[in-house]
């Protein structure tokens, strides 16, 4: 998994090329937003459902930034369609509501829900805002749920950073044969093996990068998870394409 990191990093891509920048001076402070089904929530001793953020704040960034992060950070934690997206309020008012209509059909069922988020900062500079959220969930079923994906902005605008903010037009086909490598390295496979064959679904059979990335201080981590390329049980994959394998293609 990703190290989290809350440093405020003075260099961004330092290894690729080789550019000091100016240190980023915003503050960062950590939230916290629950919801419960009884208060307090103690599973261990009391079924009941639990509904947890843990995301950072920039109060030193504009006013519109700031309302544009907490717009992604709902986002993140939305469990509906991608285009109706709840509050964090709403989405924790739900999740417990769901809970009491299953125990009120299963009364006798002693198992508890929870979902626990957390954004954590990444990479923090004048030119990029990388940040990282994990979210761990059980809503009944044989096994909880895990999930990464990142949020990658611009802090003077709050606009998506995008790989193509600092790659070459044309850097695709490159990255995909570093990412194989990484990604076959990864998961033991040898050069020729089959993905299909040893339980991969890449389309065509052919390996290919996710838009599912973020900027740490070691490289852009690409992330599969669970079911997006392989079944449950083989897990997760991370790619993680250090700035050094990429250097040419740095604008």
């Amino acid at each position: 998994m990703i190290r989290p990191s809350i440093i405020l990093l003075v260099w961004i891509l330092a290894v690729a090329c080789g550019t000091k920048l100016k240190e980023s001076r915003t503050s960062v402070e950590m939230k916290k937003f629950v919801a419960e089904s009884t208060v307090p929530c103690n599973s261990d001793s009391v079924p009941c459902a639990r509904f947890e953020v843990n995301y950072p704040l920039f109060p030193g960034l504009d006013k519109t930034v700031q309302t544009k992060l907490q717009q992604q950070f709902d986002k993140a934690v939305n469990s509906g369609e991608p285009g109706d997206v709840k509050s964090m309020d709403a989405e924790g008012k739900e999740f417990i509501d769901e809970y009491k209509e299953f125990k009120a059909l299963t009364p006798d069922n002693a198992t508890g829900w929870y979902r626990n988020v957390a954004i954590t900062l990444l990479l923090f500079n004048d030119s990029l805002l990388s940040l990282q959220v994990t979210d761990e969930s059980y809503a009944g079923g044989a096994h909880g749920n895990y999930a990464l994906t990142f949020i990658n902005v611009r802090p003077e605008s709050g606009e998506t950073f995008r790989l193509s903010d600092i790659l070459k037009p044309g850097y695709d086909k490159a990255l995909n044969v570093i990412g194989e490598e990484v990604f076959r390295k990864t998961r033991e496979l040898p050069d020729t093996a089959s993905f299909e064959f040893n339980g991969y679904t890449f389309p065509d059979n052919h390996f290919g990068l996710n838009d599912n990335y973020g900027f740490s201080q070691e490289g852009i981590s690409f992330y599969f998870n669970s079911y997006e390329v392989a079944p449950y049980v083989m897990g997760p994959t991370e790619v993680l394409i250090p700035y050094d394998r990429i250097k040419e293609w740095m604008k």
